[in-house]
């Protein structure tokens, strides 16, 4: 048979990005598989959803109908876990079933998996010049405006050596900056003889040239041990510190656990003793119980 080309559509963070980059690299395991990047060519479209806000939603829900106007259809990411439509002649796959993928698509046109391996990381980042790789899964802050935890699950952390091993075949094949991801990155190793400092300084191990990045983390994981690794020259002197209100009493009904006075205080530490330091953030407007002022 002809190989079978594959348009994916990515929605929403760089977990998902990084899980639609392994998917890539489980199909590819099978030649008859091919990648597309024009739509005009795919004979399947995989749409990695996003739900963390209702205009993420409904984008993700328009691409479904439109691509389904063209070819046959998998819908992955957070969607699956929000609404699994029983009625549906599309395949909605839940996060723990993504590795499946190849079968699933091979379903479709009548064919059946001729081997039963599996990738476990990556080796490239397909159509990007720097890689990220997911060093933890899972949230347990339940912040009262986020349905993230609720899809995501329990916390996992990867093995320090899967992610090392992952992050040498990235360098090997040309990626000079690592982005270092999560659904909470700061949780990584929470409960373990590990944290994020402590992967950050295993990493800088390797003898090459490379730099790491830190992408979006909670203030109050911005703790002396990260404050004392990103002093390293390879550490990128960024931090995307989620803000979300200037209100202590908003944050307390978002149930973030900070206080403004808290947030302030590890900036001002974090410019004071990083150099070239820039703090990026996000803020929520219009929360509930906001007023004018």
């Amino acid at each position: 048979m002809k190989k079978i080309k594959v348009y994916f559509h990515t929605l929403g963070c760089k977990v998902n990005q990084y899980d639609t980059q392994l998917m890539i690299e489980n199909l590819l395991l099978d030649e008859r598989f091919e990648i597309t990047r024009e739509m005009d060519e795919a004979d399947v479209f995989v749409v990695n959803t996003c739900v963390v806000t209702e205009k993420a939603e409904k984008e993700s829900k328009k691409l479904i109908r439109k691509f389904s106007s063209k070819g046959k259809v998998v819908v992955t990411g957070c969607l699956p876990e929000k609404e699994f439509p029983s009625y549906s002649n599309i395949p909605y796959l839940k996060l723990r079933d993504e590795k499946n993928i190849r079968n699933v698509i091979l379903s479709l046109f009548g064919e059946s998996e001729s081997s039963l391996s599996y990738r476990e990381n990556i080796t490239r980042f397909y159509g990007r010049t720097r890689a990220f790789v997911k060093v933890q899964e899972g949230c347990d802050r339940f912040c009262s405006y986020c349905i993230v935890a609720y899809l995501r699950g329990k916390l996992r952390s990867r093995n320090p050596e899967e992610i090392l091993k992952e992050i040498r075949n990235l360098i090997s094949n040309g990626y000079r900056e690592i982005v270092l991801t999560g659904t909470q990155i700061g949780l990584y190793g929470y409960g373990e003889d590990k944290n994020l400092a402590s992967l950050i300084r295993e990493i800088l191990k390797i003898p090459s040239d490379f730099r790491i990045r830190i992408s979006s983390i909670n203030p109050e994981f911005i703790d002396n041990s990260l404050i004392e690794v990103m002093k390293e020259e390879r550490v990128c002197p960024h931090l995307h510190l989620s803000l979300q209100s200037g209100s202590d009493r908003i944050l307390r009904l978002m149930r973030r656990q900070y206080t403004i006075a808290e947030f302030l205080k590890k900036v001002e530490r974090f410019k004071r003793e990083i150099k070239n330091a820039t703090v990026t953030t996000d803020i929520i407007v219009g929360f509930p119980g906001e007023e004018e002022e």
